[in-house]
């Protein structure tokens, strides 16, 4: 199953997005604000560079603080060519998107939708088409905290700590844990596949390292609204709720564990332990205020996508 290659979550949402259980019983009666209110350094170009020949660009045209429009350019075998136009309505009163049209060569493909709540929340994301079936992913909120969100299945959210948000399908047959460090940033994803008697056969567990010193552009909720509007429609099925890359913090390493049952017929001998798979970071935030510049994604040794900012 494809996943979304650039935005794979609204980090602000859910955990991020509700009002600090701190804040009631702060003794200076200083309001902490909302990570949505936490202000980012916008970036005006965003380029992936998968190789020489293979470069995307995003371009945006950013106006007192929010993102009016966007351009996305391909170059490719050294020909650059814009391949689409998002101009982006506002919320009224907020910097916030509540409508996106797509267009390409100036015609018509495609509207994201934004609703949210009094909260500023977003309650759902709607994307049609032209001459496609529309997509929408749902959410749903108790005391300010995300308790439900509905992309392919419904899953209900349940926080066992501060730092904790388990997220089970409806089914059962899915469960996803998040652990969050102090900072906000994901630290831990483990990813469950259950049988119909609750046992685990798959589970896959994702942990992160971050550089302290640096910030990620991508933690501004515009921006996660923004390149999610331009998200392959298909990709909405596979909507993943929280991803490192979208952290507070870079990344500088990814170990993933894949494990399943050491023996299929007999699931009380457990898990296998599993090989880990690395992926590193080398970033670099030549600004002011040390937002990222330039992400080099490592692999195997090498140097494989990368990623630059500018301001």
């Amino acid at each position: 199953m494809r996943k979304l290659l650039i935005l794979a979550s609204l980090a602000l949402i859910g955990v991020a997005c509700h009002k600090s259980d701190d804040d009631n019983n702060n003794n200076n009666n200083k309001k902490t604000p909302d990570p949505w209110e936490e202000k980012t350094l916008l970036p005006t170009k965003y380029i992936i560079e998968r190789s020489k020949d293979d470069i995307s660009e995003m371009v945006y045209t950013i106006e007192d603080g929010f993102i009016k429009e966007a351009r996305e350019f391909k170059t490719y075998r050294s020909k650059r060519k814009e391949v689409k136009h998002l101009i982006i309505k506002p919320l009224k009163g907020k910097k916030l998107p509540a409508r996106i049209d797509i267009d390409k060569d100036g015609i018509a493909q495609g509207v994201v939708e934004f609703s949210f709540n009094d909260q500023d929340q977003v309650t759902e994301i709607r994307k049609s088409r032209i001459g496609k079936h529309p997509m929408s992913i749902t959410f749903g909120y108790k005391d300010g905290k995300l308790s439900e969100f509905s992309p392919s299945i419904v899953y209900k959210l349940t926080y066992p700590d501060a730092h904790t948000v388990v997220a089970t399908g409806a089914s059962g047959h899915d469960r996803k844990t998040y652990t969050f460090s102090p900072e906000g940033n994901l630290i831990k994803k483990v990813i469950d596949k259950l049988n119909d008697e609750g046992v685990v056969f798959l589970r896959e567990t994702f942990q992160y390292e971050y550089d302290l010193q640096k910030k990620n552009p991508k933690r501004d909720l515009q921006i996660q609204l923004v390149t999610l509007a331009n998200t392959p429609l298909d990709d909405y099925l596979f909507y993943e709720l929280y991803e490192a890359t979208n952290s507070k913090n870079l990344v500088v390493k990814q170990t993933k564990l894949t494990q399943v049952p050491k023996d299929p017929k007999n699931p009380s001998l457990g898990l296998t332990t599993g090989t880990p798979y690395l992926t590193e970071y080398k970033n670099e935030a030549n600004n002011p205020q040390g937002y990222a510049t330039k992400i080099t994604k490592v692999m195997f040794g090498y140097d494989s996508s990368i990623e630059k900012y500018e301001y």
